[in-house]
């Protein structure tokens, strides 16, 4: 299968709409189909690359305003109908709405259906977080809603952003499919904690306040006061951190807490999650779907401690839900550190069965290429019209994807960054 990709976003730049992405990549990658991505240009990247088996056409100019997005999606578009003219894809595949905007024009322009993944949506952040007014959010929310229409299949990270695409956007539920970013679960390694080491309590993101470090450095006093052995190490680059520096010198957690910079390599990150007992994601906003840390972690068999509102399945297997508070983040980080053996051994196994069975390359790359064929026999009611479609060893069965019994469809996780 043929499958032309459309991001605003990808390396060098890092944050976690690119590892998802780029994951998806490979996924797809991995299980035979031709991937061709569209993404925007940045400053030293070259121009076009074969990346880990897929294509990489980069254009446009760096710059993040309303009207270098605009023109991004026009240079997008017309890169991608040059090459769709000359190789035809079977699907178009955007990424948020600036490159949906370019996907859904080269859709109406070859005839091929366009399915659309979100990696966070603005409106739906904290105020504090968005870097738009309100006044822009809902002047572009009509636009946003066109665009959605034109599509033939929305893909959402979780159960409770579904329903709120839904909601928000006025859209059939039916046509809001739920497909988890995908993670390298080879890379990210199954590892039991050895009871002889230092429980660690980890944090790997972006040190910016929406993201919460400063929350949890607040709350390891009262970790400490319950379990005195234990050590903080947060991951990250971001604003904070100067200040978080100083604050642990405040505290007097010299000893205790350990700032490092952010990892880009996965073989040295899963490393790092290995060394922890238990990861936090200490997000000051609702946050709808679990993050790339999150998932992860589960694969390196980690509970997750975290202050998001998420899926309730995620509660039976390994998730931590605490409040917002650094009292409440601090117990329950310690009621963790506080299982034993055997309840510990139990959940992260289960972490990690539920990360290899949802999050792995083959699930989600089975499942991407199970809503592909759909939409290409809906788009075009019978397959063998589509000239792209004829090529050797596809199968144009199709295969439905459903939702997990006794889950409600209700909301990156909005998050800023992934990651």
């Amino acid at each position: 299968m043929k499958v032309m990709m459309i991001s605003g976003v990808f390396y060098p730049k890092i944050n976690g709409a690119v590892v998802a992405v780029s994951n998806m990549m490979r996924s797809l990658s991995a299980r035979g189909h031709q991937v061709t991505l569209v993404t925007r240009r940045d400053t030293g990247s070259a121009s076009l690359e074969s990346w880990d088996g897929a294509r990489v056409v980069r254009v446009g100019r760096p710059g993040f305003a309303i009207t270098a997005r605009v023109s991004l999606a026009f240079e997008q578009f017309r890169a991608a109908l040059k090459i769709a003219r000359a190789d035809p894809p079977d699907v178009i595949h955007a990424h948020g709405f600036t490159s949906l905007l370019a996907g859904a024009a080269l859709g109406i322009s070859i005839g091929r259906p366009v399915v659309v993944s979100f990696h966070g949506i603005q409106r739906l952040w904290s105020v504090q977080a968005r870097w738009r007014s309100e006044t822009t959010l809902q002047l572009m929310l009509p636009f946003e809603r066109v665009l959605l229409r034109l599509t033939r299949r929305v893909l959402a990270q979780s159960y409770l952003l579904k329903g709120v695409i839904s909601e928000v956007y006025g859209i059939s539920p039916g046509k809001v499919t739920v497909v988890p970013n995908p993670v390298d679960v080879e890379k990210f390694r199954y590892g039991l904690p050895q009871p002889r080491d230092r429980p660690v309590v980890l944090f790997v993101g972006s040190l910016m306040k929406v993201h919460g470090p400063d929350l949890l450095l607040e709350s390891i006093p009262l970790v400490l006061k319950r379990h005195p052995g234990a050590k903080a190490v947060l991951v990250g680059k971001g604003p904070l951190r100067d200040l978080l520096f100083d604050r642990i010198r405040q505290l007097g957690l010299d000893g205790s807490v350990e700032l490092h910079d952010e990892v880009t390599d996965q073989a040295e990150l899963s490393k790092i999650y290995r060394g922890s007992r238990v990861v936090v994601i200490p997000l000051r906003y609702t946050g709808y779907i679990l993050s790339l840390v999150g998932e992860e972690a589960m694969a390196s068999g980690r509970p997750v401690v975290t202050t998001m509102t998420l899926d309730e399945e995620l509660s039976t297997v390994g998730v931590v839900r605490a409040g917002g508070s650094e009292d409440s983040l601090g117990g329950t980080i310690s009621a963790v550190l506080s299982w034993d053996d055997s309840q510990y051994g139990q959940v992260s196994a289960t972490a990690r069965g539920y990360a290899e069975r949802r999050f792995s390359y083959e699930a989600v790359g089975r499942q991407l290429e199970s809503i592909y064929k759909e939409v290409i026999m809906d788009a075009s009611g019978n397959a063998r019209s589509s000239p792209a479609t004829r090529t050797a060893g596809f199968d144009h069965s199709v295969a439905n994807v459903s939702s997990p019994p006794g889950l409600s469809s209700d909301t990156e996780g909005m998050n800023p960054c992934s990651k």
